[in-house]
């Protein structure tokens, strides 16, 4: 399975290598994105049970 998503991979990247890119690049800022949102209502929430 993993053999054909790299061969898959590759011809993409050959076609298109900049839009196979930023692709990328914003599926790993959307994921950090919401890890920070994340932390930051557990702080909050954290806060709020402290006072």
């Amino acid at each position: 399975m993993n053999l054909t998503l790299s061969i898959g991979r590759k011809k993409a990247a050959a076609n298109n290598t900049i839009i196979d890119r930023r692709i990328f690049n914003s599926f790993l800022f959307s994921i950090f994105k919401y890890k920070y949102f994340v932390k930051r209502r557990i702080a909050k929430s954290k806060k709020i049970r402290k006072l």
